[in-house]
C-alpha cells in the first residue's frame, strides 16, 4: 500500500552555501538607490530564478531591514510568498552577501496576526503581481507604529520573575561553574529587547533595533549598554538594567 500524501506545506530549506548568482542581485536591490527601471530589470532576471530555485511560482517578494549598500556584509533579509502551500527558507551566503530569505504562502502572510510579522514594519514589497502584498506591510507598519497592546498577563508575572532569577543563577554559578553562567548571561541579555518591550509598554524589536533605539530614547539603560560587552562589569550592568526595568521596592 503506497503512503499517504502529506497533507502539509512543502518544505525547501536550503543552505549555507547558496547559488552566488541570486546574493548580489538583491544586495543591489536593498540598497534601494534604484530607478524603476533598473530595478524592474534586476526582478525580471532574479524572480524566475528565485522560483527555480524554490521549485514554485512567486507570487510576492519583499525587502525589510535596513537599507544596505551593495558591498554591505551585514544580513540581507526577505520574505518570498508564494501561492503554494510552502515553507521555509534560504540561509546563508550567496556571492560574499549574508542571505535570510523566508518563504511562507501568501494567504499565511495574509492571515496574520500583524504581530507576527514585526520585521516587516520597514519593509517594501518590490515584486507584487496580485496587489496584496503591499497593503499587508502597511498594516504592519501602521500596527507598530500605534500603541502596543497590554502584555499578557503570564508575561507580566513571569517575565520579571525569570529575570531576576537568571540573575541569581549568574552569581551562583560565576564561581562554582562559570561556562553555565556564561550560558545563564547569554540568555537574559538575549531577552533584554523582550523584557524592556514589557517594562516600557512597547512593541518588541530585534536586538539591532532595540540597542540602537535604547541608546538614543533611554537615558536609564543607555549608559549600561556598553558594559555589555565587558567582561568584568557585564553582571552589574545586567543587574542595574533589570532594577530599572523592574524595581525591587
Amino acid at each position: 500500500m503506497p503512503p499517504a500524501a502529506s497533507s502539509g506545506p512543502r518544505i525547501v530549506a536550503l543552505g549555507p552555501n547558496l547559488p552566488p548568482d541570486i546574493g548580489p542581485p538583491i544586495a543591489r536591490l536593498a540598497a534601494r538607490d534604484l530607478t524603476v527601471g533598473e530595478q524592474r530589470l534586476i526582478l525580471d532576471a532574479l524572480i524566475p530564478r528565485l522560483a527555480a530555485i524554490i521549485g514554485a511560482a512567486i507570487d510576492g517578494f519583499a525587502l525589510y531591514g535596513s537599507a544596505r549598500k551593495v558591498d554591505d556584509p551585514g544580513d540581507i533579509d526577505a520574505l518570498i510568498t508564494t501561492a503554494e502551500p510552502i515553507r521555509g527558507g534560504l540561509w546563508g551566503d550567496a556571492g560574499g552577501h549574508e542571505l535570510d530569505v523566508f518563504i511562507e504562502p501568501l494567504d499565511t502572510v495574509l492571515e496574520g496576526p500583524v504581530d507576527r510579522w514585526p520585521h516587516l514594519a520597514r519593509g517594501v514589497a518590490l515584486f507584487d503581481p496580485t496587489g496584496r502584498l503591499a497593503p499587508f506591510i502597511e498594516s504592519v507598519a501602521a500596527h507598530r507604529a500605534a500603541p502596543a497592546p497590554a502584555p499578557s498577563a503570564i508575561d507580566a508575572v513571569q517575565l520579571p520573575v525569570w529575570a531576576r532569577r537568571q540573575l541569581t543563577r549568574i552569581r551562583r554559578r560565576s564561581a562554582a561553574d562559570p561556562a553555565l553562567a556564561a550560558m545563564h548571561r547569554a540568555g537574559l541579555i538575549a531577552m533584554l529587547p523582550q523584557l524592556h518591550a514589557l517594562a516600557r509598554k512597547a512593541h518588541g524589536t530585534s536586538p539591532t533595533d532595540w540597542m540602537r533605539q535604547t541608546r538614543a530614547h533611554d537615558p536609564t539603560l543607555a549608559p549600561h549598554l556598553a558594559a555589555l560587552a565587558e567582561p568584568a562589569r557585564v553582571d552589574a550592568a545586567l543587574e542595574a538594567i533589570i532594577e530599572a526595568l523592574f524595581p525591587s521596592g
